[in-house]
């Protein structure tokens, strides 16, 4: 029996030598081989195998970093050419004043290099929570060391025209501003727009008000029926501010509005709407004298280190980190007074308000609905079980 077991093991043993030296062979082979990049590594693993025609894309950004947005299109976008709005590259204590204020990590590392790439196109969410960002539009921060994407929010378009924005992107482009400092008013036109239809409406006005190195400048008005929408603009020091709510006043009543675009404090060269209701109706196209008025723009404090141009990123204070649990019984913090209120801004318009006939609604006759029961006999006393 022990023979036999020497035999085996004899047998077992002999095979083993040979498959250990092949082993060993391929494990060098192996370690002689260049190493992966940590990119491709990375990308591959995580990438869908749906990502046909992500690595074309349309660069809007006349100096945009082509090899910093072929990074990010190919983990962000799903199908498509999409537009690469922005791709540069900045340093995180830059980020606060860039629309990344809510990224206080990252605002910690003053002054470590990160990719900025707005996106436009069909967005693959990335992030848990992604359903609560656009889907369409995006700015995304990619870490260029670990060659991964860390934060992803909307794109800040006053922030990013202040410290990118000139005369060498296109007219219809977020980013555009004319030799004298004026914004594109690209983005208004939705506004002036009925659903569906591409003819920008209203009156091209472009009147403008200056005070203390402010202008607010009305670009189109568009009046119809009971309501009228004015496009204006607001440029200055590259500072932070914020604007009283546009007042409207037709025939000596002041009309109730809705704002779009100047609702907090900002950076930069803004384009906003507001829409005032209760224009008095007429059944002809009529002018109308309208009184405008921004009563002032307030220069607000700064909020973040790279709002002081001296301060160097080096020398930033590290941001006070926010406690988990938050006393709501203490006092209320008083918000900090302003550095300086310019205006007012007013503006006598002469508006064309085109009638809009209402439609009567008709009431339609609702159908009686008629449920046809089955017949069921009604039992009758036989005197039988």
């Amino acid at each position: 029996m022990r023979a036999n077991n020497r035999k085996r093991w004899g047998v077992w043993a002999a095979g083993l030598v040979p498959a250990t030296l092949l082993v060993t062979v391929i494990l060098v082979l192996w370690t002689g081989r260049p190493a992966t990049p940590i990119e491709s590594m990375n990308v591959e693993a995580n990438r869908p195998s749906s990502t046909s025609g992500t690595n074309d894309f349309v660069m809007i950004d006349p100096q945009g970093d082509m090899e910093l947005a072929r990074k990010v299109v190919r983990d962000v976008v799903d199908t498509g050419t999409p537009q690469v709005m922005l791709s540069r590259k900045v340093i995180g204590g830059e980020l606060p004043c860039l629309g990344f204020g809510w990224a206080n990590a990252l605002e910690r590392r003053a002054t470590d290099t990160f990719g900025l790439v707005v996106v436009q196109g069909d967005l693959r969410r990335i992030f848990p929570g992604d359903r609560y960002l656009p889907s369409t539009l995006a700015a995304y921060l990619y870490e260029i060391p670990h060659n991964v994407i860390t934060a992803k929010g909307g794109s800040d378009w006053p922030s990013l025209r202040a410290v990118f924005g000139g005369t060498n992107w296109p007219q219809d482009s977020s980013m555009y501003l004319s030799p004298d400092g004026q914004p594109s008013v690209f983005e208004l036109g939705f506004h002036f727009r009925e659903r569906g239809s591409s003819e920008v409406m209203g009156q091209v006005v472009d009147v403008t008000q200056e005070a203390g190195g402010w202008k607010v400048k009305v670009v189109r008005v568009y009046a119809a029926a009971d309501h009228v929408t004015i496009g204006y603009t607001v440029t200055g020091p590259r500072v932070r501010f914020k604007i009283d709510p546009p007042v409207l006043n037709v025939g000596g009543k002041s009309l109730r509005g809705t704002y779009w675009g100047l609702e907090y404090e900002t950076m930069g060269p803004n384009v906003a709407t507001a829409t005032f209701w209760g224009v008095p109706e007429s059944t002809q196209a009529q002018e109308m004298a309208m009184h405008f008025e921004v009563s002032a723009i307030h220069v607000r404090p700064p909020k973040y280190p790279c709002e002081l141009p001296e301060l160097r990123p080096e020398d930033y204070p590290t941001p006070t980190r926010i406690p988990d649990e938050i006393d709501f019984s203490s006092p209320r913090h008083t918000p900090q007074p302003d550095l300086e209120s310019v205006g007012p801004f007013a503006f006598d318009l002469t508006v064309n308000v085109m009638p809009r006939p209402t439609e009567v609604s008709i009431p339609t006759p609702i159908p009686t609905i008629t449920i046809e029961m089955p017949y069921i006999p009604i039992p009758q006393a036989t005197g039988q079980p």
